[in-house]
């Protein structure tokens, strides 16, 4: 995407472009190649409790394998949930890849 994207002379951040991504290390990974545009890391978790309305971000599924998690904290990193990105070191630990964060279709549903 990120060739796509440069190909077409559309590398800045000024060009109507926003990239979204539920996984962090995917929009680090844009930004290291050198991707200009604006970024979304968006934040949701994999149920929603229709009664109060809060996202779940675990389940006792065995077969759920990524569980709550960005793709890429699902094996490496063990016990962190979407829910740590809304704290101020699971911010630090994201930035400075988003130029902001926002809801997922889950949590933008209730």
């Amino acid at each position: 995407m990120v060739n796509v994207i440069k190909d077409n002379s559309l590398n800045s951040k000024s060009v109507p472009i926003c990239v979204q991504s539920l996984d962090p290390a995917s929009l680090k990974h844009m930004r290291s190649i050198g991707l200009a545009n604006q970024v979304v890391q968006l934040v949701d978790g994999n149920d929603v409790d229709y009664k109060t309305g809060a996202v779940i971000y675990q389940a006792s599924d065995v077969h759920d394998f990524v569980d709550g998690r960005p793709y890429s904290w699902a094996l490496p990193r063990g016990g962190r949930y979407v829910d740590a990105m809304s704290t101020p070191a699971g911010l630090a630990d994201i930035k400075p890849a988003p130029t902001a964060s926002g809801p997922g279709s889950r949590s933008s549903c209730l």
